[in-house]
């Protein structure tokens, strides 16, 4: 078993998220480091070590591959946060070159100095493990020879003790399906934490968010067939949606209906807003609750959800998000009907600047997940299985054959001159979509 009490630092050396987010969980500290979120080749990380950092984050390193990522070209770095879809090359770079430079200072004073660390590496992808290991060892022994430190190398597999001086090996399980975060209880076990108590779950609400026409009412009706799911039913309200069964925030018909909403101001609200709101949150939740039953997991779908999520988190701490995006020109086609233009620009303009607002938000959410409707409508159980974790629901199966893709007529009428700009080219990819056909990639599976 490892003994964290006689190291004064655990430090991530990544590869991809997962180590920095499991030490941050296990540990409690919230000290970062370079590695922290971003992703490493092997070989990658080993160069930055050897070279001191020389040119990280350097802007005449860093290039967009085809699938829109900004990396390092020559290390193959990937800086997977730093630049939204959204944003502006330029302008997400001057954002996070200050913060990289102090990250940089950090790791050089850590490479200086005498103290106890032990450094945590997931393998990542080709090379021999344990090749990868020794080399990564000898990278930062050569580097910072005063330092005194262990090196846990997890695996994929299980490999037996190599019995290297200064290298635990370990194997590291990961979820099926696989998630990002790992597995809370395989991390425990690697570093030494006892196992949890078994959760005590509670009443729990789920949001569900999504632009009118992209899925949602599908969805709906799927997670309300779950025996602990409770849903708003028969309200006489339109399609049963919860903007409709309360006073206290506007509506998408006060903002403009849909195809319009996320233009007006009003519509984005944030947890900068509750104290606007406090006097009237009580009238929110009452409102709201005579209309579920006592079952545990209580659903609402509203399409003004999706510029909405941070204050819903704040007013319901323990929220979870299931949104559901679905590809722009289907759903401004299938939109038209229910907006007085019939300019179909209107409406793509719209999904643009909803699903900017929608990726920027999520970054702040404790508990999300993000599918498509063409995924949902051409395999259900499968993109279902992602969505029953977040809502601490056991599965339930569900037959494909009830789900009927519709986008094929909406897609052979998209012909459209509209301009996209490079940040909406972003975030159109992000999502796996494309501007002629096939309008939707489907050899990946999307989400997060």
């Amino acid at each position: 078993m490892i003994d964290r009490a006689c190291y004064g630092q655990i430090v991530s050396l990544g590869r991809a998220c997962q180590p920095a987010y499991q030490l941050r969980r296990l540990t409690g500290s919230d000290s970062a480091h370079v590695f922290d979120w971003i992703i490493t080749t092997d070989a990658g990380l080993i160069h930055w070590i050897e070279s001191d950092l020389r040119g990280f984050f350097a802007r005449d390193r860093l290039v967009a591959d085809q699938s829109g990522v900004v990396i390092d070209e020559a290390t193959e770095t990937q800086f997977v946060h730093e630049f939204p879809p959204e944003a502006e090359f330029d302008a997400a770079y001057e954002a996070n070159s200050g913060r990289f430079a102090m990250l940089v200072d950090r790791w050089r004073d850590l490479m200086a100095s005498d103290q106890r660390v032990l450094f945590v590496r997931q393998h990542a992808w080709g090379n021999d493990a344990r090749t990868s290991a020794l080399r990564l060892r000898a990278a930062i022994a050569a580097r910072a020879p005063r330092l005194r430190f262990d090196l846990l190398y997890l695996t994929p597999d299980e490999q037996g003790d190599w019995r290297e001086p200064g290298i635990i090996n370990r194997f590291l399980r990961q979820p099926e399906p696989y998630e990002w975060t790992g597995d809370n209880n395989a991390w425990g076990e690697v570093l030494g934490y006892p196992p949890p108590a078994a959760p005590m779950l509670g009443r729990r609400h789920v949001f569900i968010c999504g632009l009118h026409r992209s899925g949602t009412s599908v969805l709906h009706d799927v997670l309300a067939t779950h025996p602990d799911v409770t849903s708003f039913r028969e309200t006489a309200a339109p399609r049963d949606e919860g903007q409709h069964l309360q006073s206290v925030i506007a509506s998408d018909a006060d903002l403009g209906g849909p195809g319009a909403f996320a233009f007006d101001a009003r519509a984005r609200l944030t947890e900068a807003d509750v104290q606007r709101y406090a006097t009237r949150l009580a009238t929110l939740r009452t409102e709201w609750a005579p209309l579920w039953d006592d079952r545990p997991i209580r659903v609402e779908k509203s399409p003004p959800n999706i510029v909405r999520t941070r204050f819903l988190q704040e007013v319901m701490p323990d929220a979870r998000f299931v949104f559901i995006v679905r590809h722009p020109f289907a759903v401004a086609l299938a939109t038209l009907k229910w907006m007085r233009s019939k300019n179909v620009e209107e409406p793509i303009r719209h999904w643009l600047r909803a699903h900017h607002i929608m990726l920027e938000d999520a970054r702040k959410l404790r508990r999300s997940v993000c599918v498509r409707y063409e995924d949902l409508v051409a395999s259900a159980d499968e993109t279902l299985s992602r969505i029953w974790p977040i809502m601490d629901a056991a599965p339930v199966n569900v037959d494909d054959a009830a789900f009927q893709d519709h986008n094929a007529d909406y897609l052979a009428k998209a012909h459209h001159r509209f301009e996209f700009s490079g940040a909406d080219r972003r975030l159109l990819a992000h999502f796996g979509y494309r501007l002629e056909a096939p309008f939707v990639e489907t050899h990946r599976r999307f989400g997060w």
